[in-house]
C-alpha cells in the first residue's frame, strides 16, 4: 500500500521531531488503561455515537485533526463517515514528522473509497492558516476535531482566545454554515479520580521521558554545533519523581516533577538552576469543565454550542460548536 502523502506547512524551521523512545512512549500504554478514564470515555462516545457525530459534518468537508497523534479513537468517527458514504477529506495534523508517519502508516487507508486522507506537518498556528488561505480548500466546509481533551491544556482564558482563533479562521469561509468544530471537555472534579486516573499504571513513565526528551534537543544542539563548548545538562529520569495533585481553587488537574533523593542542578546548559529537594517542577495541567464554566468559555470564544454527545455516567462530552 503507497504512502499516505503529507504536506509541508511549516511556516519555519523547527528542531527535528520527538526521539524514538518519546514517539514510542506516545503510543503506549497510558491510551489504553481502564483507569484513565478521560480518554477510555471519549473512544466509548466515538464509539457508540460515531454515526451520530458523523451524520453532522457536511458532505465534501475537509476534517482538520488537530490532535492527530493516535488514530484509535477518531478510526469510529472515519468508518461512521465511510459508511455513510460521505465523500471527505482528512488531514492528520502534527509537529513532529515521525509521529505523523506512524500515524499515516496505522490507517487502512484501503479500506475507505469515500474518506481521504493526508497529513499536515506544522503547527496549530500553520495548520489554521492553511485551512484559511488554500484556494481549493477555504470555501469547502469544515470540521477541526480538538479531541483528546487538548483545549484543556490551556488556561481558561488562554483556552477560549485559542478557540476563538480556530474558529475565526476555520469557521468563517463561504461555507461557514456547514463548518464546525468538534470538542471534547472533561467535566469530571472528584480528587480521587482525577489523580487516580492522572498516575495510573504507564503515565509516570511516560510523564519522566519528558526529561530524556528534553535531554535529547540539548544535546542534538551541542552535536549540530550550536553551542560550540561541551556543556552538561542533568536530566536524568530516575532523579525525579512525579506528583500529581488536583487543585481545588483553579479546577485542575496538575503534575510536577519534584527531585527523589537531593536538590538537583540542571547543569551549565541550563544555567546552573538548582531545583531544591521536595521543590515543584509543574509541566503539565489539565483543566475541567462545569457547566457555567462551559458557558463562559462558548461565550468568550464567540461560539455557539451545538449537538452533545456523550454515554450514561460519563464525565466527558463532545461539543458540536460553531461560529457565533
Amino acid at each position: 500500500m503507497p504512502a499516505l502523502p503529507v504536506i509541508d506547512i511549516c511556516s519555519r524551521r523547527m528542531e527535528d521531531s520527538l526521539s524514538d523512545q518519546v514517539v514510542k512512549g506516545l503510543k503506549s500504554k497510558p491510551k489504553t488503561l481502564p483507569y484513565f478514564y478521560p480518554r477510555c470515555q471519549e473512544i466509548e462516545i466515538l464509539k457508540q455515537r460515531g454515526s451520530e457525530i458523523a451524520r453532522s459534518i457536511a458532505p465534501n468537508s475537509v476534517i482538520l485533526d488537530l490532535g492527530s497523534a493516535n488514530l484509535e479513537k477518531v478510526t469510529y468517527l472515519l468508518e461512521a463517515l465511510e459508511e455513510q458514504e460521505k465523500d471527505v477529506l482528512y488531514f492528520a495534523l502534527d509537529v513532529s514528522a515521525p509521529q505523523l508517519a506512524a500515524t499515516l502508516k496505522e490507517i487502512p487507508s484501503s479500506n475507505f473509497r469515500h474518506v481521504r486522507f493526508a497529513g499536515l506537518y506544522g503547527t496549530f498556528e500553520d495548520g489554521l492558516r492553511w485551512i484559511n488561505e488554500t484556494p481549493e480548500i477555504r470555501d469547502l466546509p469544515h470540521c477541526v476535531l480538538l479531541l483528546g481533551l487538548t483545549i484543556g491544556n490551556f488556561s481558561r482564558q488562554n483556552a477560549a482566545a485559542f478557540l476563538q482563533n480556530i474558529a475565526n479562521h476555520a469557521l468563517a469561509g463561504a461555507s461557514k454554515n456547514k463548518s464546525s468544530i468538534l470538542l471534547s471537555l472533561d467535566s469530571c472534579k472528584v480528587p480521587t479520580k482525577v489523580t487516580r486516573a492522572y498516575t495510573s499504571d504507564g503515565v509516570v513513565p511516560f510523564a519522566l521521558q519528558a526529561l530524556t526528551y528534553a535531554r535529547t534537543l540539548l544535546c542534538d544542539r551541542v552535536d549540530n554545533g550550536i553551542d560550540k563548548k561541551a556543556l552538561s545538562c542533568n536530566l536524568r529520569p530516575d532523579d525525579w519523581h512525579y506528583l500529581s495533585e488536583w487543585n481545588f481553587a483553579l479546577g485542575r488537574h496538575e503534575a510536577s516533577l519534584i527531585p527523589r533523593f537531593e536538590d538537583v542542578c540542571l547543569g551549565s546548559m541550563l544555567q546552573d538552576i538548582v531545583v531544591k529537594k521536595d521543590e515543584k517542577v509543574r509541566f503539565a495541567c489539565s483543566y475541567k469543565y462545569d457547566e457555567k464554566e462551559r458557558q463562559k468559555l462558548f461565550l468568550d470564544s464567540k461560539v455557539v454550542q451545538g449537538m452533545v454527545w456523550t454515554n450514561e455516567g460519563c464525565d466527558v462530552a463532545i461539543f458540536e460548536l460553531k461560529l457565533a
